[in-house]
């Protein structure tokens, strides 16, 4: 329910004012928590980091470096990938039913509308896994062009970078791939 300055409970007004259709579509847009992601790869020590940032209450922010030789074949893209399913199992602990994805990386939403085939097991494995997790969760995809000062873009690049550079994790579960 939310409310005017007048502490009146306005639902009822959007919901008497336009269409069930768009109210739904305005509360559901509400509801759904803005999550940035983001994938590194350091091509010196073949480590893979990936970082999160959601925006709901507060600012929560988790990254996680990985040494993996088949995942480093993949460069910034395992990293990209991580970052999704990881996302996507924060937010099935926490409850979330709604995420709206920003991303830089244009794969990762044309491997799961189809625009793009998943050819490598990587990507069959992504695509998989991300439907096993949209069951239960609404996902929506929202591309942002990297390094354009997006606050929360450069944020979730800068802690993917920093997971790599300095091998460390707040991440304390793993996401079998």
């Amino acid at each position: 329910m939310f409310f005017n300055k007048k502490r009146e409970a306005t639902a009822i007004k959007i919901l008497a004012a336009t269409s069930k259709e768009v109210a739904n579509e305005f509360a559901e847009n509400i509801l759904c928590i803005k999550v940035y992601i983001d994938g590194s790869y350091s091509s010196e020590t073949k480590k893979i980091g990936f970082s999160i940032v959601i925006l709901s209450q507060k600012i929560e922010k988790f990254y996680k470096s990985i040494e993996n030789e088949e995942l480093a074949k993949h460069r910034n893209v395992s990293g990209e990938i991580l970052a999704v399913l990881y996302a996507l199992e924060i937010a099935k602990q926490k409850g979330f039913k709604c995420i709206t994805l920003y991303y830089d990386y244009e794969g990762l939403e044309k491997w799961i509308t189809g625009e793009w085939r998943a050819k490598t097991p990587l990507t069959r494995v992504y695509k998989e896994k991300f439907y096993n997790y949209a069951k239960d969760i609404k996902v929506k995809f929202e591309k942002v062009k990297s390094h354009t000062g997006v606050k929360y873009n450069e944020l979730a690049d800068e802690l993917a970078k920093y997971a790599v550079e300095t091998n460390e994790s707040n991440i304390d579960f793993e996401v079998v791939i």
